[in-house]
């Protein structure tokens, strides 16, 4: 099963690695770290990333962002709320940019028999 997974991965030029059960990829540009892993005794392919780590720190960093807005800091207070919405923004990006490609990849997955 991972043989067609890396198959599709090539086609699509995609560099990976595999090792054992696993093959880890990154799409390039602002994505995070993927890796599917097919476990043999169930038959199964799950799929990992880093998304769920991104989305907390994004809700992490707005919070820390409305609490410098809602103190009296002044305008070092702004600037630093400006600098943290803008790490929570390109947090949000990397999630849309990963999911909008994983789209794309389990679609064409899906047309090889693989469901991730």
């Amino acid at each position: 099963m991972l043989d067609r997974v890396e198959e599709t991965l090539k086609m699509n030029r995609i560099e990976h690695n595999r090792s054992g059960y696993s093959i880890q990829f990154k799409f390039g540009g602002l994505s995070s770290r993927i890796r599917i892993q097919y476990n043999p005794n169930d038959d199964f392919c799950s799929l990992e990333s880093g998304e769920t780590a991104l989305a907390i720190s994004s809700c992490l960093i707005f919070l820390g962002a409305s609490l410098v807005l809602i103190s009296n800091s002044g305008f070092l207070g702004l600037i630093s709320a400006c600098l943290l919405v803008s790490a929570a923004l390109s947090n949000a990006l990397i999630l849309l940019v990963t999911q909008i490609k994983l789209l794309d990849l389990k679609s064409q997955l899906r047309s090889s028999g693989i469901y991730l």
